[in-house]
């Protein structure tokens, strides 16, 4: 880890010299995206670190765990983050009928809106499968879904911290949507990451359906 911290503090001052030099005045947002929650205490975490940087992210939660967590929903929500439909059970929705996956994403919007009174407006295909059927229906329910420019490449269980902070190192562009999940080896990248990207001169917002 000590390798890390090294690497880290160098891209950092590296950043800064950039962005003193005043010559990107472009505003630049990183809309970071959470799959698979909610989590319990590692979402408690994930909440902490973002509060800490002013961090506003989208939750992208299943809703099969959301169902037995809502006053951790209800807490997500009261932090100014957003949460995205990610289809009740995580199956891959192009493998299921029709039926089953309006069954997946309708049951998950009422839950939002029954116990929380709120509608998701964006959704994420598990495993970003899709087609033209999910996407047609994703836009009859009012949610738009949103390309990623980055991955964490982090969903694995047993994934290296150093791994997951070199696949989003590197990142360029004015409006990045990075995919992470809620791991503790992702919470731990994030830890590193963040002050490199708030030193590249990136703010951070959650995703919505108006853009």
């Amino acid at each position: 880890m000590n390798r890390l911290i090294i690497f880290t503090v160098f891209l950092l001052s590296l950043y800064n010299v950039f962005a003193a030099d005043g010559t990107n005045t472009k505003q630049k947002t990183i809309y970071l995206t959470i799959d698979d929650g909610p989590s319990g205490a590692l979402t408690k975490q994930f909440l902490e670190l973002f509060d800490q940087y002013n961090v506003k992210a989208t939750f992208y939660h299943m809703g099969k765990k959301a169902e037995l967590q809502i006053a951790l929903c209800k807490k997500v929500l009261s932090k100014g983050h957003q949460v995205g439909n990610h289809g009740w059970t995580h199956k891959n929705l192009t493998e299921l009928s029709e039926a089953d996956v309006r069954e997946e994403l309708i049951t998950f919007q009422n839950l939002y809106k029954q116990q929380l009174n709120y509608e998701p407006s964006t959704f994420r295909a598990p495993f970003l499968k899709s087609n033209i059927f999910i996407d047609e229906l994703v836009d009859s329910l009012g949610m738009t879904s949103y390309k990623i420019n980055a991955y964490a490449r982090d969903a694995k269980p047993e994934v290296e911290v150093e791994m997951i902070v070199d696949n989003l190192s590197d990142l360029h562009g004015d409006k990045l949507v990075i995919l992470c999940h809620e791991r503790t080896h992702t919470l731990e990248a994030l830890k590193h990451l963040i002050p490199i990207w708030k030193g590249m001169g990136y703010s951070f917002e959650a995703l919505r359906a108006d853009g």
